[in-house]
Order: structure tokens, then C-alpha cells, then sequence
């Protein structure tokens, strides 16, 4: 049966282990574990340092060489002279793959940077969908009452205000944004698609037979489209904040020209 070991520092309080002697080495070319580490000697009853024991220590911290990394010679060089390479220790590989050292680090980074993208996109949307329902729905409310009230065929009075099913959709996905349901993401692509590039050409249509406002409601749904598309492709925190952007100026800009402008002036 393979002898296995409680290890603690002399100064702590608590052991850590069993190790056997094979999982000991490898502690020792972590830099983890000394000859002056302490180990319960169950004969002795007591504590004892690595090093006190001489075969154990010999099993533990044998003589050899340590395990280096040289760096491939640019060029071949027939000098019996050995250059001096730099070596990377045993403890500089192990903090390069946990991504701590100035050359790794930038990795570890980007990773944090993409995991903060994923979990701000959701909400994000979650809201943008939201005040677009609401844009929606708002100019619909009579058409909404009507169908609770049972009046008329629910599906003419749906098919006369497409904005109500694109708002009735937004409602739903905003909601299902915000409690970040991100399996819903291709929905909302196909939705950006649709809803921007047929809202787009509707209005630069009306634009074109004369209402001034066509072009800014147009210029709106583009760009709540893209940016709501954009929004659920990046992990790119810049790309995320800039397509959010967009399409927060796209929704706002559909707001004010669609509802407000109306209200206020009785366009």
C-alpha cells in the first residue's frame, strides 16, 4: 500500500493531504513544499521536517537538474561555446496557465471583458424591446380595447395595425430579455430583420408621397433594427454599447416623430 503524508508549514496551524510521494514531488517543483516542510510522522507521533528524513527527502527533492524551457535558437550556430538562453521555471509555467504573468494576462482579460457583454446584453435588450412595445402599443390602444370588448374580427383589426403584433411580440421578448432567456436570440434577429427592414421601406414610402416625417420614422426603425441585430451577435463590449446605442436612438427617434410629434402638434 503506497504511504501517503499530512503536510503543513511550520508556521501553520492546520495539515493539508494524505499525499503520497509521487503528488509530494510534484508539490516540490511547484515551489510548494520544502525541506523544511513539516510532516506527521506517525512512528514518531509527531512532526517532522522533509528534510530530516533522508529517504523520503531523496524521494522527494532528488538530485537533478530543474525543469527548464529554452527558447529555440533563431539561427544554427557551429560554436562550441553554449549560449545563454533564458529558462522559465516551473512556477512561471504554472502562473502561464493560469494566465497571470504580462504575457498571458491580455487573455484572461478579453475573457472577463466577454463574459461582462453577455451579461449586460440581455437586460439591455430586455429594455430596448420594452420602450419599443410601448411605442407600438400606444398608437393601438383603441384597436386593443376593441378586442377585449369583442368587437369586430380580432384577426382584420390585428392585420390593419401590424405595429400591435410587432408591439405584442417586443412585450413578450423584452420580458423574456430582462429574466435573460437568451435561447430567444434568433427570434429577435429574425425580428430586427423583418420589423426594421419593413417598417424602413413603409416609411421612406410615405416619405415619398409626401410626409416629412417618413424619413426620420424610417431612419429609426433602421437603426433599431441593426442595433438590436448587432446586440445579439457581440461579445465585444465596445460593438455591444455602440449597437445598443443605436438602437436606442432608433426607438427614440421612432417615439418622438411616431407618438409625440403627433400629440404635440397634430401632425
Amino acid at each position: 500500500m503506497t504511504e501517503e503524508y499530512y503536510i503543513r508549514s511550520p508556521e501553520a496551524e492546520t495539515a493539508r493531504g494524505p499525499y503520497d510521494v509521487e503528488k509530494l514531488v510534484t508539490l516540490a517543483e511547484a515551489g510548494q513544499v520544502s525541506p523544511e516542510t513539516l510532516y506527521y510522522d506517525d512512528e514518531l507521533e509527531a512532526w517532522v521536517a522533509l528534510g530530516a528524513n533522508a529517504e523520503l527527502r531523496d524521494q522527494v527533492f532528488p538530485q537533478r537538474k530543474s525543469l527548464t524551457l529554452r527558447q529555440r535558437a533563431k539561427e544554427e550556430t557551429d560554436s562550441d561555446e553554449d549560449d545563454e538562453r533564458p529558462e522559465v521555471s516551473v512556477s512561471e509555467m504554472l502562473a502561464a496557465a493560469e494566465g497571470t504573468t504580462e504575457e498571458t494576462r491580455y487573455v484572461k482579460e478579453r475573457e472577463r471583458w466577454a463574459h461582462r457583454t453577455a451579461a449586460l446584453s440581455a437586460p439591455a435588450l430586455g429594455i430596448l424591446l420594452l420602450a419599443s412595445a410601448a411605442t407600438f402599443i400606444y398608437p393601438s390602444w383603441k384597436t386593443i380595447e376593441g378586442i377585449f370588448s369583442g368587437e369586430g374580427d380580432i384577426p382584420a383589426l390585428l392585420l390593419q395595425q401590424p405595429h400591435l403584433i410587432l408591439g405584442g411580440f417586443d412585450l413578450v421578448a423584452g420580458v423574456l430579455m430582462i429574466l435573460a432567456a437568451t435561447e430567444i436570440f434568433p427570434l429577435i434577429r429574425f425580428r430586427a430583420m423583418l420589423g426594421g427592414g419593413y417598417l424602413t421601406v413603409l416609411y421612406l414610402a410615405d416619405f415619398v408621397h409626401g410626409d416629412t416625417n417618413g424619413l426620420y420614422l424610417a431612419a429609426g426603425s433602421a437603426l433599431f433594427g441593426v442595433g438590436v441585430f448587432a446586440c445579439t451577435l457581440t461579445l465585444n463590449f465596445r460593438v455591444m454599447v455602440t449597437s445598443v446605442a443605436a438602437a436606442t436612438a432608433g426607438i427614440v427617434a421612432f417615439a418622438f416623430f411616431g407618438n409625440l410629434l403627433p400629440i404635440f402638434f397634430g401632425d
